[in-house]
């Protein structure tokens, strides 16, 4: 009961910034299910002056994204999860979906994400 796992939308922010302080985002959509205390403001490494990220949220994904995003419920998960992010240690997988068919030419392209 730590750890919250949720598939966040395409079109959906993680947590408030300009013009969504109030609706539209993932910690919006999540009050009530999440323990006060881990929506309150946490301190960002990010350097990010203009956005509000509560402690529940220790990864970002873009606006545009769909995909799995683990929220922090306790304060302990939230500093576990955030170590692993920032270590690097988490394991990712990015997967794309593509429209139309390939060309002949078309082939697998294994690249790094940073």
């Amino acid at each position: 009961d730590a750890v919250l796992a949720i598939s966040k939308p395409a079109g959906m922010l993680c947590h408030p910034s300009p013009g969504y302080w109030d609706h539209g985002t993932v910690t919006h959509a999540l009050e009530g299910r999440l323990p006060a205390k881990m929506l309150e403001h946490r301190e960002s490494y990010t350097g990010e002056a203009d956005s509000f990220i509560p402690r529940a949220v220790v990864h970002r994904l873009d606006k545009g994204t769909t995909g799995v995003m683990l929220l922090a419920k306790t304060p302990e998960a939230e500093a576990h999860l955030a170590s692993q992010f920032k270590g690097r240690s988490m394991k990712k997988r990015y997967v794309a979906v593509l429209l139309g068919r390939p060309s002949e030419k078309a082939g697998l392209s294994k690249i790094v994400v940073d």
